[in-house]
């Protein structure tokens, strides 16, 4: 089986002009059923491999189960990837984020129309579907399964047998041990590892959620290389 690897799938792939955040109508859901599967198909077309293995930060590793082509994947490495259930996180920080994408971002958008994000530390500015999704499916739990409730016939989830690896920062806010658990519940039948990382382990101050491919925290890129590879521990 030939594998190429399938990296920078991240969680908010593209920084937009406001203007053209104005006119975008994407939705979180869209980024996977059509994004991902198209840029997973553009790699097996330029490598002619039969299988990639995916590496994606946040929401880059969330959504496989909106996947069609999820079978061309061999192996998934998700980076933070959890659901970011509001529930599930320390409770001053998930009262900051229910604050922030159920109030705060709506309110952006009525003003803005977009979601000014970046204002509020919650990354790139995003389109106005995308943001009102995402705080959806952070109320809700169970992330990308909320897109296609009674939908099965764009549902993947249950189908999924692809081994799949989560990487979280143990001082990350939004992946932590329940929020990834949670994702994980969505795919019942695929084999899964889960491995907390300490900063201090590596001569780190703070990871979080958006240090890992930073060049000042290079210290934890063979980890994720190793996951890449499939190695043991």
């Amino acid at each position: 089986m030939g594998e190429a690897q399938l990296d920078a799938l991240t969680g908010w792939p593209f920084v937009w002009s406001a203007s053209r955040l104005k006119d975008s109508t994407a939705t979180l859901a869209e980024w996977g059923q059509q994004d991902q599967v198209a840029a997973l198909e553009w790699l097996l077309q330029r490598t002619g491999s039969d299988q990639v293995v995916l590496l994606g930060h946040s929401a880059g590793g969330q959504m496989i189960g909106l996947l069609p082509n999820h079978h061309r994947i061999a192996r998934l490495v998700g980076v933070s990837a959890s659901t970011g259930w509001f529930r599930a996180m320390r409770p001053a920080f998930g009262l900051k984020a229910r604050l922030g994408l159920r109030c705060l971002v709506p309110l952006g958008i009525w003003l803005k129309g977009y979601a000014p994000t970046s204002k509020i530390g919650l990354g790139e500015d995003l389109p106005a579907g995308v943001a009102r999704q995402w705080g959806q499916w952070c109320a809700a739990g169970g992330y990308a399964t909320n897109a296609i409730r009674h939908q099965p016939e764009e549902d993947f989830h249950a189908k999924i047998r692809t081994p799949m690896t989560v990487l979280y920062a143990e001082d990350d806010d939004i992946a932590n041990s329940a929020t990834v658990q949670d994702l994980f519940r969505t795919f019942p039948a695929a084999p899964k590892r889960v491995l907390p990382v300490n900063p201090s382990h590596h001569g780190l101050k703070v990871l979080g959620h958006m240090n890992w491919f930073r060049s000042s925290h290079q210290a934890v890129w063979p980890l994720m290389a190793k996951a890449v590879r499939g190695a043991d521990d």
